[in-house]
């Protein structure tokens, strides 16, 4: 499991994908002299590579957190099972820091102000929505509700709009995956993100929550809205704002999936466990080409549903029947896409 090697010769990386300098063995050596040389060895050469110039430029770079290496690779998932396997050491810092940014030119990923407002109007609308969810049961406890009965509505009005959410986004994905281009009105600039997303999918990991949700929240804003004007039903309040609020932050939950277990609070990583969440290993599997199967990304739930009953597969050939054009997923013309916006 040592993979520094005495001869490590300059321009050749000291890190094997994500595995970094363990200075340990799991068992006894049989030959403790020989292992204590190697590890001799090792510390020279590492020395000689800290005394050149180029080795004093050399930015050891995680893709999963943007840190430097650790000496041991996290426990869990491995980054390797996460991210693409890459180089791990840019030759220079700068090209370090290109490694991590957005595929798209002029995409930010620190929040605007105008985004930090935008979440926080989204969040107080859910808070309205749930005090007028509990002031309608109330209002329906007075009138002889029962409380058990109440208690039963509630918990399907909760799993039914999770579950809303989930297929919500995975039709949307879906979408954006695979029709349309950075020209289509709308919703251009998010299909031209989600491609990037599909050739970088770290960066994700970079972005400040307000940046990764203000273009959702912005979506589901008016609905909610209509919802809490127009309900008077607790179940269907309840159902509509736990909808909204799975979608409004879908992305948070989707950046979650692509980030390590050792940078997700405990928590979260509970969550995804008993899979509340969508987990990373479920969502792992939809960045494998051709990018065709888990577009849900709230709860993961719908996933294997869609799937197996070729849900997409019909909407697929629908949408080729009435317009004549099919998807990326089929074509491959993702590819040609991305080379063709970079110039190249």
């Amino acid at each position: 499991d040592f993979v520094g090697k005495a001869a490590a010769a300059e321009g050749q990386p000291l890190v094997s994908g994500f595995k970094v300098g363990r200075l340990h063995s799991q068992r006894a050596s049989p030959r403790p002299l020989a292992g204590l040389a190697a590890f001799g060895l090792t510390a020279l050469g590492l020395r000689r590579l800290q005394g050149t110039a180029e080795g004093k430029s050399r930015l050891f770079w995680q893709a999963g957190c943007g840190r430097f290496c650790r000496s041991q690779a996290p426990r869990g998932i491995s980054q390797r099972a996460i991210l693409p396997r890459r180089r791990m050491i840019e030759s220079s810092e700068e090209e370090g820091a290109a490694y991590f940014k957005p595929l798209v030119e002029g995409d930010l990923l620190r929040a605007s102000p105008p985004q930090r407002v935008l979440v926080a109007a989204m969040l107080a609308l859910l808070a309205a929505g749930l005090i007028r969810v509990g002031s309608l049961l109330s209002a329906a406890a007075a009138a002889g509700g029962g409380a058990v009965e109440m208690s039963i509505s509630c918990a399907l009005a909760l799993l039914l709009g999770a579950e809303f959410a989930d297929f919500g986004t995975g039709v949307y994905h879906f979408s954006v995956d695979n029709y349309g281009s950075a020209s289509t009105p709308v919703v251009g600039s998010q299909i031209e993100a989600f491609q990037g997303h599909h050739e970088k999918p770290w960066t994700i990991t970079y972005r400040d929550f307000c940046n990764n949700c203000f273009p959702t929240c912005l979506a589901t804003m008016p609905f909610l809205a209509a919802f809490e004007l127009l309900a008077s039903s607790p179940y269907l309040l309840l159902w509509a704002v736990t909808a909204c609020a799975g979608i409004a932050f879908c992305q948070e939950l989707h950046k979650w999936s692509h980030t390590l277990r050792s940078q997700c609070h405990p928590v979260i990583n509970w969550l995804q466990d008993r899979r509340v969440l969508v987990a990373r290993k479920v969502h792992l599997q939809h960045h494998k080409r051709p990018f065709e199967t888990n577009y849900c990304i709230v709860t993961g739930h719908m996933n294997p549903i869609l799937d197996k009953s070729g849900f997409f597969r019909v909407l697929a050939a629908f949408i080729a029947q009435l317009t004549g054009i099919r998807p990326r997923c089929e074509t491959g013309s993702r590819f040609e896409y991305l080379v063709e916006r970079r110039g190249g």
